[in-house]
Formats: structure tokens, sequence, C-alpha cells
């Protein structure tokens, strides 16, 4: 019998790497041989498959928004992020207001701006 899903407690395999596992508790990646890996898929759970690194950032930007802490899962993270921000109806206020105070010239690097401080 499997889990149920849990985005804080659950494992991906990103690009098919057999060696190592994403862990979504920890923030950061686990050998395949980690004990509490080892327990996870013990009852049949699988981790979840994932193409990039930059996919599985964007999973963790919707449903958990627990900072990742690898380079590749945060920059996907951070891009989702962004992209939630500037799809926010008073975001074009935010531009505006960036622009003039941090004299940034359009929205992509208002956007820029915003994706380092997240």
């Amino acid at each position: 019998m499997s889990k149920n899903y849990d985005v804080f407690d659950w494992y991906w395999i990103v690009g098919g790497d057999g060696l190592q596992v994403y862990s979504s508790k920890l923030r950061d990646y686990v050998p395949t041989t980690d004990p509490a890996y080892l327990t996870f898929v013990a009852d049949g759970t699988a981790a979840t498959m994932i193409d990039t690194e930059h996919s599985l950032g964007g999973v963790m930007a919707v449903s958990n928004l627990l900072r990742p802490i690898p380079a590749g899962v945060l920059d996907g993270y951070t891009d989702a992020l962004a992209l939630r921000i500037a799809q926010q109806p008073d975001f074009v206020l935010w531009v505006e207001l960036y622009q003039t105070v941090l004299a940034l010239p359009d929205e992509a690097a208002v956007l820029a701006h915003i994706k380092t401080r997240l």
C-alpha cells in the first residue's frame, strides 16, 4: 500500500537520476541509500519522476513554498513565483512604483529585481 501524496514530505527523481532523489522535507537531494528514503519506498510508494530541476522548482513554488536549496530547483522556484506575482491584478502598480523608486526601465527589469529577493 502506497502513501498519500504529501508535497511537504515527498521524493522526486529528477531527470532519471538513479543515484539521488529530491526530498521536499529536507529541501535538498539525498542519496537513494538514505535511510529515510528507503523507509519511504519500503511500502511500495514510488518517488515522482520529473524531467528537470526547473520543473521541480515550479512544483515547489506552487504547492510547497519552502525555499529549495539546490540552485537549479531554486531557479525554477523563483521563476514560478515571479510569474505568479506578475499575474496579480495590481502588478502594474508595483511596476510603476519600482520604475519610479528604483529607476528600473521596464516590467522585465522589475520582475528580475523581484526574483532576486524571493
